[in-house]
């Protein structure tokens, strides 16, 4: 993990993660979801902040795939980077953390795709995810934070959701295939009831 911080009024952190290990031992698999973005094509008609191809919102509903790479966000992602975050790993992971959006975009080089400045005020945590990163290709900007970061694939940027953030335009040979999505905490019951299990209670499902 590392970690980078800006401070204004506030201290500002943005965390990067290597997940390639996770793809590489088969916990999901990078063409699979490169497949599924590409082959969904664009199912917003450039409506969202996204000006570019993009899936549906609720992916990681309807994919397997992407249910599985959002395990290994919120588990090797989020709450490391919440953690360190408020320098309290113990307190964050006695939360449980869910995947409440994920989508794939497609930036084709064109010069003409692009994402303008927003932020995903409701989010606990966000993240952007990349599978696909061709020479040239934009970076993600945290225009406040005065901060670019240029994509590699299987790196993971996590957030917090009201940092605002954009893709300039750019011209490249092949597309950035990337994914991104929101996090929130759970239910309070369902933590409460993930908690005692973790502990070793036996604890009945709902009726």
């Amino acid at each position: 993990m590392e970690m980078i911080s800006r401070s204004r009024y506030s201290v500002e952190k943005i965390g990067i993660f290597d997940l390639n290990e996770y793809e590489k031992r088969g916990d999901f698999s990078h063409q699979v979801l490169i497949d599924e973005i590409v082959a969904q094509g664009d199912r917003i008609g450039y409506t969202s902040n996204v000006k570019a191809p993009m899936t549906e919102w609720n992916m990681c509903y309807e994919s397997a795939e992407f249910q599985k790479l959002a395990q290994i966000i919120v588990r090797h992602g989020v709450v490391p980077y919440l953690g360190a975050y408020y320098n309290n790993l113990d307190d964050i992971k006695k939360q449980t953390y869910i995947v409440v959006d994920m989508w794939g975009a497609e930036y084709r080089g064109n010069g003409d795709d692009w994402t303008q400045p927003h932020d995903h005020r409701a989010s606990y945590c966000s993240f952007s995810y990349y599978l696909q990163t061709p020479d040239g290709c934009p970076p993600l900007v945290f225009g406040e934070m005065r901060t670019e970061i240029q994509p590699k694939e299987g790196m993971l940027v996590c957030f917090k959701g009201d940092y605002k953030h954009e893709v300039p335009k750019a011209k490249h040979e092949g597309s950035r295939i990337m994914i991104a999505g929101n996090t929130q905490v759970a239910n309070p019951d369902n933590a409460m009831v993930d908690m005692l299990r973790m502990k070793g209670y036996e604890v009945n499902a709902p009726v």
